[in-house]
C-alpha cells in the first residue's frame, strides 16, 4: 500500500477537516461553514464515504490532501508530511519520485538549518546568552535555534561542498552577491528557522549578537534581519511558529500574536503554545486567514510604544471585519513578552494574557492616559477608536461597545454613531485609521448557485450509479428522454469535480435514498420544463409568422404548439 493510501486508511476526512471547521451531521454527509470564503449559511459538505469535500458557495472541492494544501498553504508534499505525521505514517520520498522545482531549495534550507545548529553546539558564549534570556537546551532543540558565525563564507563553503549552486543559495537568500563575489547574508547572528505549516524551513530570522571579532561598523547593524522574499518564503503569508502552534490554537480557541522570535519561543516555553509571531511586517490579510481558520479569537501582545500601538490598531481592523474577537495584552512600558517571561516566569506572562482587554476598551484606556488634554483625547478617540467600532461585524457587539465608549470617553452615544457613519464612508485605511475594504481581507460573500432541475436529475443518477448500478442503468433511459440526448451527453462529459458537486447536491436532497418514484417524478418535471420552453419558442414562431404574413410557417408552428400542449397535458395528468 502506498503512502497516500496508508494515510487515507488511517485518517478520516471528517477528522481532518473537523480540526479546522465545525461540522455537523447532514444525512450521509457532514456540513459546516466554508473556511475558504465568508458565508451566513453553511454550504460546505464533507463525505466520509468518498473522502471528499465540496463547497456550493465558492465551488471548491477535493480530498484531505487538497484541503490541507489550501488551509495550510503548502504543496502536496507538505500536505503529505502534515497528514503523515498525524496518521503515524512515515513519509519517505523515493529516488524515482518526481521532484518539484522547489525541492532542491527545501533541501538547501534544511542543510543550512543543520549547519547553524552545528555552529551553536559547543558555543558557550551564545548558549550562555540564550540561557540568560530563559532559553534552555530543550527549547533550542525544539525550535532548531542555531548560530551564524562571524564568517563571510562559512555557510557558502559548506553548501558548496554539498553540491548546491550559488544561484540556489541566492534564490533563498542565504547568501548575497556583490562585485567581489558571493558571501554569507547572516553573520554573528542567533538563527531562528522560519517554517511552513509542514515544518519545513522556508527562511530565517537572525538576531545580531555582538562578538569580540565583529567589526566596529557593525554597531549600526540591525537587531534582526530576515530572509528576503523567495519562491518559498513570503513574510506577508508566513507566521513564525505557526507549524507548532496551529493545533494548540484550535484546542485553546485563541491565538496570541507577538512580534519577535525570542518572544515566541519563550511564550511557548511558558506554556502558551498557541503563540505565533510576525517577522518584520504587520499582521496581513493572509496571516488573519491562517489564524481565523483555527479560531475566531486573537490576543495581540505587541510592544507598548507608539509603533506597537499603531501596529495593534492596523492588525485589529481586518480581524474585526472578519468577525474575530480581538483583545490586547497590555505590556509594561519598555518591556516585551520575552522580558516579562525572563524576569517573572510563566506566571507573570499568564497574568498579562489573562488580563487582556478588548481592543476598543484597551485603546480608549491608552488614549486617555496619553492625551495632553480632554479635547486631544476626544479627537484621538474619533481618529482611532471610531473606525474600530465601525469594523465590528456583530450588531450586538457594536451596541455594547458604543455604550462602553460613551461612558469611558464621556461622549454621547448619538455622537459616536454619527462619527461611525462618517467612518463607514471611508474608502481605505490611512495611518492606522479608516476602514478596510472587504476585498482587502479576502472576505467576499458568496451565495451557492442553485442546481437546475436537469442537473439535479442527473445528479440523482450519479448517486444511483455508485450505490445501485443496476437500477441506475434502467433509469438512464427516462433521464435521457427527459433532458434530451444532446443535453444528456453534455452532462456526461462534465469534469470529475463538477460531477462530485452534483453528487453532494443529490445526497443533500435525497438524504433517505433515491427510489424509482423519485426518478420518475424528477424526470417528468424536467421533461415538462423542456416542453414548456419548446412551447414558448413555438408560440413566438406563430406570432412572428403572422406578423410577416407567412401562413405556411404560422400553420406549422401552430401544429407544433398543439402537439406540445397535448404532451404537457399528459404529464400534468400523471402528476
Amino acid at each position: 500500500m502506498d503512502t497516500v493510501s496508508q494515510i487515507k486508511d488511517r485518517l478520516s476526512i471528517v477528522d481532518v477537516v473537523g480540526q479546522y471547521v465545525k461540522l455537523q451531521k447532514a444525512g450521509v454527509n457532514y456540513k459546516g461553514k466554508c473556511p475558504f470564503h465568508s458565508e451566513r449559511t453553511a454550504s460546505f459538505f464533507v463525505s466520509p464515504e468518498r473522502g471528499t469535500y465540496h463547497c456550493f458557495g465558492c465551488n471548491v472541492g477535493g480530498d484531505m490532501f487538497t484541503f490541507v494544501q489550501e488551509m495550510d498553504g503548502v504543496d502536496f508534499k507538505g500536505a503529505l508530511a502534515i497528514l503523515g505525521e498525524r496518521a503515524g505514517v512515515r513519509v519517505v520520498f523515493k529516488k524515482g519520485d518526481k521532484k518539484d522545482a522547489n525541492a532542491p531549495l527545501y533541501d538547501l534550507l534544511e542543510a543550512s538549518t543543520a549547519y547553524f545548529e552545528g555552529q551553536l553546539d559547543g558555543n558557550a558564549g551564545v548558549i550562555n546568552y540564550l540561557a540568560s534570556r530563559g532559553v534552555d537546551g530543550k527549547t533550542i532543540r525544539n525550535f532548531r535555534i542555531g548560530w551564524a558565525p562571524d564568517e563571510w563564507h562559512g555557510l557558502e563553503k559548506h553548501l558548496t561542498s554539498l553540491s548546491f549552486s550559488f544561484d540556489e543559495m541566492e534564490k533563498v537568500g542565504v547568501v548575497k552577491r556583490n562585485e567581489k563575489g558571493v558571501y554569507d547574508r547572516f553573520r554573528s547572528r542567533i538563527m531562528f528557522p522560519i517554517n511552513d505549516s509542514a515544518g519545513r524551513t522556508i527562511g530565517f530570522s537572525g538576531r545580531f549578537l555582538s562578538q569580540s571579532s565583529v567589526a566596529a561598523d557593525d554597531n549600526d547593524t540591525p537587531k534582526y534581519i530576515n530572509s528576503p522574499e523567495s519562491a518559498l518564503y513570503s513574510k506577508s503569508r508566513s507566521l513564525y511558529g505557526f507549524d507548532k502552534a496551529k493545533l494548540s490554537i484550535r484546542k485553546n480557541n485563541f491565538a496570541v500574536l507577538v512580534e519577535g522570535q525570542m518572544d515566541l519561543v519563550l511564550s511557548h516555553k511558558a506554556g502558551f503554545t498557541n503563540t505565533v509571531a510576525v517577522s518584520g511586517t504587520a499582521l496581513t490579510a493572509d496571516h488573519q486567514t491562517l489564524i481565523e481558520r483555527l479560531s475566531g479569537n486573537l490576543v495581540l501582545a505587541l510592544d507598548a510604544d507608539e509603533a506597537g500601538l499603531r501596529a495593534a490598531i492596523r492588525s485589529a481592523h481586518g480581524a474585526l471585519l472578519r468577525g474575530m474577537d480581538v483583545k490586547v495584552a497590555r505590556l509594561p512600558e519598555g518591556k516585551d513578552p520575552a522580558d516579562i517571561i525572563s524576569e517573572g516566569g510563566g506566571d507573570a506572562w499568564r497574568a498579562v494574557v489573562r488580563n487582556s482587554k478588548h481592543v476598543v476598551l484597551f485603546l480608549v484606556e491608552i488614549l486617555r492616559e496619553r492625551a495632553k488634554d480632554e479635547r486631544a483625547f476626544v479627537r484621538s478617540v474619533e481618529r482611532d477608536v471610531i473606525p474600530l467600532l465601525s469594523s465590528i461585524k456583530s450588531p450586538i457587539d457594536v451596541e455594547h461597545f458604543v455604550k462602553e465608549v460613551s461612558v469611558l470617553a464621556g461622549i454621547s452615544e448619538d455622537a459616536i454613531r454619527k462619527s461611525m457613519d462618517v467612518a463607514l464612508t471611508a474608502s481605505a485605511p490611512a495611518s492606522g485609521s479608516g476602514r478596510f475594504k472587504q476585498e482587502e481581507i479576502g472576505m467576499k460573500e458568496k451565495e451557492p448557485r442553485p442546481l437546475s432541475r436537469r442537473e439535479m436529475l442527473y445528479a440523482a443518477i450519479l448517486v444511483m450509479r455508485r450505490r445501485e448500478p443496476a437500477k441506475a442503468s434502467h433509469a438512464m433511459d427516462a433521464v435521457m428522454q427527459a433532458v434530451g440526448k444532446e443535453e444528456y451527453e453534455k452532462l456526461e462529459s462534465a469534469s470529475k469535480e463538477e460531477k462530485e458537486r452534483l453528487v453532494f447536491a443529490a445526497e443533500n436532497v435525497y438524504a433517505n435514498g433515491i427510489s424509482d418514484k423519485d426518478i420518475e417524478f424528477a424526470a417528468r418535471e424536467v421533461r415538462r420544463e423542456r416542453l414548456q420552453n419548446e412551447l414558448s419558442g413555438a408560440s413566438n414562431r406563430v406570432r412572428a409568422a403572422e406578423a410577416s404574413g407567412d401562413e405556411k410557417e404560422a400553420m406549422e408552428a401552430l401544429r407544433l404548439c398543439t402537439m406540445l400542449t397535448a404532451e404537457i397535458a399528459k404529464l400534468d395528468e400523471a402528476r
